[in-house]
């Protein structure tokens, strides 16, 4: 209460508690909705990159992360950069220790996978990227802009 009488309150402890028992009557709105997807359905693909301390030297490195929706199962993998060649390998990491691949993989709209988004919606993605998915047989899911 001290804490509140500092800021200017000259009100007693019953109404504070009235007021306080009155904003709080309605539970609080949900902010975040759990996306659940059937077995299968899809998985996302994403990267986080970060600083570590190698042999005393600072290294960047990246943490791929492959993520399935259904079941939650995570994929993690590292690399010393975030090439094209190193997106495919996470992937193909990623997907064979799954034993196989879910019908969509979601992403997002980094250069080594999107070359760029057109009108309509049509996203145009790199050629060498596009080869993996039909390979692996799924179906690349920018998000969009």
């Amino acid at each position: 209460m001290s804490e509140i009488e500092r800021e200017g309150y000259t009100g007693s402890l019953t109404t504070l508690y009235r007021f306080l028992k009155e904003i709080t009557k309605d539970p609080p709105v949900k902010t975040t909705c759990r996306y659940e997807t059937d077995p299968g359905e899809q998985g996302q693909f994403d990267w986080t990159p970060y600083e570590v301390i190698l042999d005393g030297k600072k290294h960047k490195v990246t943490c791929f992360l492959f993520i399935l929706g259904y079941s939650r199962r995570k994929y993690m993998t590292f690399s010393l950069n975030k090439t094209l060649a190193s997106v495919i390998e996470a992937l193909e990491k990623a997907l064979r220790s799954f034993g196989g691949s879910p019908k969509k993989v979601l992403l997002d709209n980094a250069k080594q996978m999107v070359v760029e988004h057109l009108k309509g919606g049509i996203v145009k993605l790199n050629e060498t990227f596009l080869k993996l998915a039909g390979l692996y047989r799924f179906q690349p899911k920018p998000c969009r802009l």
